[in-house]
């Protein structure tokens, strides 16, 4: 809010329930929010994420526990981006929309990853009307705070940023970047919805392999410097 209020941008903050938030209760919010202060042209979503379910599992088991609750938070990001979406079609208002996701789990990142999977498909889905920024949060840094808003209020503010929409942005402690789009390096197949008993030998295989082959790409390395 600092950051924008010094580019001379009002901010007012949107009252809801983050346990309840859906295509409903967020466009309830926004339809409140323009009620008590006017027109908008720009959202900010910055919703907590929830707090790593690590247990006592290493490996799998605290990936799959850093994912607990994800459809909820992916479901709570698209209700925000559809709002903006439906607010802009019946207005016919350009909207600037910030997704931050907080990233410091393995399961944010698949949040992050998976609004700025939303995003890619705003501007050409809308007639230009809604430009998309989502940006994968990755420090808890008190002294981050004021460069995040920063960032956010660029964003949103800056004639540059609009071919930035639906890019996968990273924020992380001393610095911003753009993150390139994962390619599948692996995959796997296989019949029914049962986990296949052979499935984490595969996994295991498939890693000694990769670390093998980086391996050897060292070893070449060095043997080509002497």
């Amino acid at each position: 809010s600092s950051a924008l209020d010094a580019r001379g941008v009002a901010c007012a903050a949107a009252n809801f329930d983050v346990a309840t938030v859906g295509f409903e209760a967020a466009s309830a919010a926004l339809a409140a929010t323009v009620e008590a202060t006017g027109a908008v042209d720009a959202i900010v979503v910055a919703l907590a994420g929830s707090p790593a379910e690590r247990g006592s599992g290493t490996g799998w088991e605290q990936v799959l526990g850093e994912h607990t609750g994800i459809v909820e938070q992916i479901y709570a990001d698209a209700a925000w981006a559809r709002a903006a979406a439906d607010y802009s079609a019946q207005t016919e208002t350009p909207i600037r929309l910030v997704t931050l996701t907080d990233a410091m789990t393995a399961g944010g990142r698949s949040r992050a990853q998976a609004s700025a999977q939303h995003a890619r498909a705003a501007r050409g889905a809308t007639d230009d009307r809604i430009v998309a920024f989502t940006a994968s949060i990755e420090t808890l840094n008190a002294g981050s705070a004021r460069s995040i808003g920063e960032f956010a209020a660029h964003l949103l503010c800056s004639p540059e940023t609009p071919p930035l929409s639906g890019a996968e942005l990273v924020a992380s402690a001393g610095f911003v970047g753009l993150r390139s789009h994962p390619r599948v390096g692996t995959s796997v197949i296989f019949d029914g919805s049962a986990v296949p008993a052979w499935l984490d030998d595969t996994l295991e295989s498939i890693v000694g392999a990769r670390g093998a082959l980086s391996g050897n790409a060292d070893r070449r390395e060095d043997k080509a410097d002497d």
